[in-house]
């Protein structure tokens, strides 16, 4: 079993940039883990259970969000219509489409998502999410 310890941001300078992700994983483990990694990355997250709240938390945040990952088969609306509906409000959120079927790939072209992401290679993510970032913004501690 992968565990993270949690990192004292303090020694670290103040970030030019704050990049705000809206983490949308239905599995209350697996979304513990994903947030602890990516806020020890340097990353502020927002993270929600289903499809319904994304698009309430992503339409009533004061701050916009900078990148939307989502699981494929979280409940009230999939992952990949989640991508489709929020990049009709906001063509320039950067999306990553997350699930452990094989399909993955495919279904994040389809509906537009940015990348894929295969779960549940930790380091992996932290990879991809660093890809679809822009280089200028990407610059977090690690």
């Amino acid at each position: 079993m992968t565990t993270l310890q949690s990192v004292d941001r303090s020694i670290y300078p103040a970030q030019p940039f704050l990049i705000r992700i809206l983490l949308v994983e239905d599995d209350p483990d697996q979304c513990s883990l994903y947030r602890l990694l990516l806020t020890n990355s340097g990353f502020e997250v927002v993270d929600v259970a289903d499809g319904q709240q994304a698009l309430i938390a992503h339409q009533t945040d004061n701050d916009s969000f900078d990148l939307l990952l989502a699981d494929w088969g979280i409940p009230n609306i999939s992952g990949d219509d989640l991508i489709r509906k929020i990049k009709d409000e906001d063509p320039l959120i950067r999306t990553i489409l997350m699930s452990n079927h094989p399909d993955v790939r495919a279904v994040a072209r389809e509906c537009g998502a940015d990348t894929s992401f295969y779960k549940p290679d930790l380091i992996g993510l932290i990879k991809v999410v660093f890809s679809v970032l822009p280089v200028a913004t990407a610059i977090v501690p690690c």
